[in-house]
């Protein structure tokens, strides 16, 4: 269930993520990879955290896209993935 709404979000997503990165073509495309490479890792999990504090599917898609564009804002530098999957789920 949780998989299918994580994808179902990601459209929506994908648009968002076109707005955040602006600029050129070639950045605009490696904004596209690492929100798609994000989504695919951690968006099951975050969708999941979020539902579990809201009892709302509505308000945990915009909780992961909120989330996930934040992410792509900031453009962390972190050391490894553990600390990716931490900084989102935080």
């Amino acid at each position: 269930m949780f998989a299918n709404e994580a994808k179902a979000a990601s459209g929506e997503f994908a648009n968002k993520a076109k707005a955040v990165s602006g600029g050129n073509a070639a950045n605009r495309e490696a904004v596209n990879m690492q929100a798609a490479r994000v989504l695919d890792e951690y968006g099951n999990s975050i969708l999941r955290l979020a539902y579990s504090y809201l009892h709302n599917m509505s308000d945990a898609e915009d909780i992961l896209q909120e989330t996930l564009i934040q992410f792509l804002k900031t453009g962390p530098l972190l050391e490894n993935t553990s600390h990716e999957k931490a900084w989102l789920l935080i």
